[in-house]
């Protein structure tokens, strides 16, 4: 608990710009008074986990306005800058291109998982 407050500490401190004095007796003073009132404490940290990641969503959000311009034209800007990519089949690619790393591949290195050691148990 000392590494973890005094990691805490540092960081908040340099974030805030505040002492490390006032913030290391703010973050003991939290963490008593999470030993003392768990159930309470659950429910407030919860909350304010909760509104945190409701303002990370809404800054994450905010970012890609800029793809947003015209309204949601996201899709019309990938069917005019790359329109095989909205097709559900690429006429110029194979259909499956990997079936020999996909599946001979791999049924060759699980055969050589379970032959070398026959004492483990492939399906436990």
């Amino acid at each position: 608990m000392v590494l973890i407050c005094v990691g805490l500490t540092k960081v908040i401190a340099s974030a805030l710009g505040a002492g490390e004095l006032p913030v290391l007796v703010g973050l003991v003073l939290l963490f008593l008074a999470h030993d003392v009132w768990r159930r309470q404490f659950l429910i407030y940290t919860n909350t304010i986990q909760a509104v945190l990641m409701l303002i990370v969503a809404f800054v994450m959000l905010g970012s890609g306005l800029a793809y947003f311009e015209g309204g949601f034209g996201v899709l019309g800007k990938i069917i005019r800058d790359r329109p095989l990519l909205t097709q559900p089949v690429n006429p110029k690619k194979r259909p499956f291109p990997r079936l020999v790393r996909g599946g001979v591949l791999q049924f060759r290195s699980g055969r050589g998982y379970c032959l070398p050691a026959p004492h483990r148990d492939p399906f436990p």
